[in-house]
């Protein structure tokens, strides 16, 4: 039997489906690929930040993970808890521009 999880935190995606598409995002190569596939396999996804924080972890660069982080922000379904990517970047002008874009993000 299949065991059915509830969590409003946890998106609209389940915990199955989503480490499938993110094995997907895994076995492709380079960033830029990555990142590509990345989007094309959640595009029409709500994810919580801890789904988008494993989405990120795959990519090498933190030109990739910023350019992930922002796509994924508006359909993030706890948005309150986007401070927890800042560990994901190696630059401090990565935490920057990621904090620069949400304050200019409507409320």
């Amino acid at each position: 039997y299949i065991k059915m999880v509830s969590d409003v935190a946890a998106g609209n995606i389940s915990s199955a489906e989503f480490n499938e598409r993110l094995a997907a995002v895994k076995k492709t190569s380079f960033d830029d690929k990555r990142l590509e596939k990345a989007k094309q396999v959640f595009d029409d996804e709500i994810l919580n930040v801890n789904q988008i924080i494993e989405v990120v972890k795959v990519f090498s660069f933190d030109d990739s993970k910023l350019d992930f982080a922002k796509w994924a922000y508006h359909d993030c379904i706890d948005r309150k808890n986007y401070y927890k990517l800042d560990d994901q970047f190696s630059f401090g002008s990565s935490k920057q521009a990621l904090s620069d874009y949400i304050k200019k993000q409507p409320k």
